[in-house]
């Protein structure tokens, strides 16, 4: 069970780095672009690492 606490909060972590550091938005002759290459991994990487790590903390709860 510990594992799965783990993994998540790893995989939420990276997810928030890809946030901060992957750019969103470019700007380029005067229209804004939304870069979705860039933000869908780190949307996934954050709502994978919310499950695993619900799921570890809930087997958790259950075993002890």
């Amino acid at each position: 069970m510990k594992g799965r606490i783990v993994v998540g909060v790893v995989l939420l972590v990276v997810g928030l780095v890809d946030f901060v550091f992957a750019p969103a938005l470019m700007i380029s002759n005067g229209t804004e672009v939304i870069l979705w290459a860039n933000i869908l991994p780190g949307i996934v990487l954050v709502a994978l690492g919310i499950a695993v790590l619900a799921t570890g903390l809930k087997n958790k709860k259950q075993t002890g």
